[in-house]
């Protein structure tokens, strides 16, 4: 085979890796390309793929001959050690209004979800500043009034408590019924409101009633949803009736035998997943709901073991896994892999 067939080949596999179908699929090689600020890639990794290595045969040289034969699609770095593509005018500004397409898809569905959560949340303030008061003694004076999905403890600039909370229940006819009831903790009245009502009044009071402005920090929310009715199904089971139903699940694990918690994907919300669902919010034997503060507490601890024994040793060469284990994998058995190509 002559070096200018061999060169051919890999300009063909450098088209085809770069290409904006593989670089949505292919999770390791876009990481790759995001390495450098700049987008380059040193030959040395590149020709550590096996798709390059077969053809290089240990000459990192025939990158160069790859990249003159498609001077206006590849370049190389000045010490000749990198090689990054070289985007078309046309392809930039595509990706530029695919980004602002996503982000204010991002946006339209991070308002219609605080939106929501507001209709189902309450303000309430009159709680004692010292000793300020704890999330699970709070959780427990709530629930009476309906499942509480979370509470947040409102902060100075300094992280003092401010003598008020947010309280999340599942549902807003909860939110709304608790406004009529006359609350005391700890021996104080509280004074409660709708929290979407408490919004709208701050908005006029400090900003003149504009509408709230989304600013994209690059940061994405993690949205989940718990399910039961799990008995009797395996790791196995519940990721097929996850990846059957939607590609917009990015993640599960069990919290006990019946049931378990699940993230969903950048840009897709909890209302909305439900919303998929069937009546009663079914899916196959597993019924879902809006996920508590404590669910997700679990989720990430389980989480970060995972990491944790997967990056900082973990159980022996050849040791045996516990039933627990078997139950419920590692990260890498809990990730969910969908048929269809998922969104940013």
């Amino acid at each position: 085979m002559t070096e200018d067939t061999i060169a051919s080949q890999i300009l063909e596999q450098l088209e085809l890796i770069f290409s904006k179908e593989n670089l949505a699929k292919d999770n390791f090689f876009r990481e790759m390309t995001m390495q450098h600020p700049e987008g380059w890639i040193t030959l040395k990794k590149l020709s550590m793929i096996k798709r390059f290595k077969v053809l290089l045969n240990g000459d990192v040289t025939l990158f160069k001959e790859a990249v003159d034969l498609a001077p206006s699609r590849f370049e190389l770095n000045s010490e000749q050690t990198s090689l990054r593509p070289i985007a078309k005018e046309e392809e930039e500004k595509e990706e530029e209004q695919e980004k602002d397409t996503m982000d204010e898809k991002r946006k339209t569905h991070l308002l219609d979800h605080m939106h929501q959560q507001n209709k189902r949340s309450i303000y309430v303030k009159g709680f004692p500043l010292v000793p300020e008061p704890v999330k699970k003694d709070l959780v427990t004076f709530f629930e009476p009034f309906g499942r509480v999905i979370h509470i947040k403890l409102r902060r100075e600039d300094d992280k003092s408590f401010k003598g008020s909370i947010f309280v999340e229940f599942e549902t807003n006819e909860m939110a709304h019924d608790i406004l009529d009831k006359e609350l005391v903790y700890k021996e104080e009245p509280l004074m409660i409101m709708n929290k979407q009502d408490y919004v709208d009044m701050k908005r006029q009071e400090k900003f003149d009633g504009e509408d709230f402005i989304y600013q994209n920090n690059g940061k994405h929310r993690k949205h989940y949803v718990e399910f039961t009715g799990a008995d009797g199904l395996g790791t196995k089971d519940v990721k097929e009736i996850l990846v059957n139903h939607s590609s917009k699940t990015n993640r599960f694990e069990f919290l006990n035998k019946s049931s378990g918690i699940v993230r969903l994907c950048d840009d897709m919300t909890p209302d909305q997943f439900l919303a998929t669902l069937e009546d009663g919010n079914k899916l196959g034997p597993l019924t879902f709901r809006l996920a508590s503060d404590e669910a997700r507490a679990k989720f990430v601890d389980k989480v970060t073991k995972a990491f944790d024994k997967r990056h900082r040793g973990g159980r022996g060469r050849g040791g045996k896994r516990s039933n627990n284990e078997d139950r419920q994998g590692d990260e890498k058995r809990s990730k969910l892999t969908a048929p269809a190509i998922q969104t940013a």
